[in-house]
Formats: C-alpha cells, sequence, structure tokens
C-alpha cells in the first residue's frame, strides 16, 4: 500500500529595490502564483 505524498509550503521574504524583477523571477521563472499584492502606508510594497 502506498502513502500519499504530502504538500510542503514555501515563504520567501526577500528585500529588494526591484521588486519587478524579483516578481518576474519567482513568477515566470519558477512558475510561482502571485496570490495577492499591495503598498503600504510608508511606500514599501508587498507581493504574496
Amino acid at each position: 500500500m502506498s502513502t500519499p505524498l504530502s504538500t510542503a509550503h514555501l515563504r520567501v521574504a526577500r528585500p529588494t529595490d526591484n521588486l519587478g524583477a524579483v516578481v518576474s523571477f519567482y513568477r515566470d521563472g519558477l512558475g510561482f502564483d502571485v496570490l495577492a499584492s499591495f503598498e503600504g502606508p510608508d511606500g514599501y510594497r508587498v507581493v504574496f
């Protein structure tokens, strides 16, 4: 009898001066999905 494979979750927190390039790398290069994004009151930007 085989055991089902477990699912892993990965979260990356990476400060950058070029968010567009980082998003392109993870989304287009590695195939990750962008789940959400927002800009905070101090101008910082976050992408999930």
